[in-house]
């Protein structure tokens, strides 16, 4: 598996902090979505930008982590 991954990604730690921000990243762009739709209560709205802050900050803190780990474990392009 490691072989056929790119030399940046080769670090197991470093892979999963990737994906973890893609997938809170996809997640904060879907709740960005919801709370543009036209037509939804000011309540469900209220509600809606909440959870978008919410997944808006989960995302920045795996992008932290994921440039914290690339520091300290020297994870850079040929890892």
């Amino acid at each position: 598996m490691l072989r056929s991954m790119p030399p940046g990604l080769r670090c197991q730690e470093k892979l999963r902090l990737v994906l973890e921000y893609q997938k809170l990243t996809k997640d904060y762009f879907a709740a960005i979505g919801k709370t543009v739709m036209r037509g939804i209560p000011e309540s469900e709205y209220d509600h809606l930008s909440r959870e978008t802050e919410k997944a808006r900050q989960r995302s920045i803190a795996a992008r932290h982590g994921l440039a914290r780990h690339i520091v300290e474990h020297g994870c850079h392009k040929s890892n």
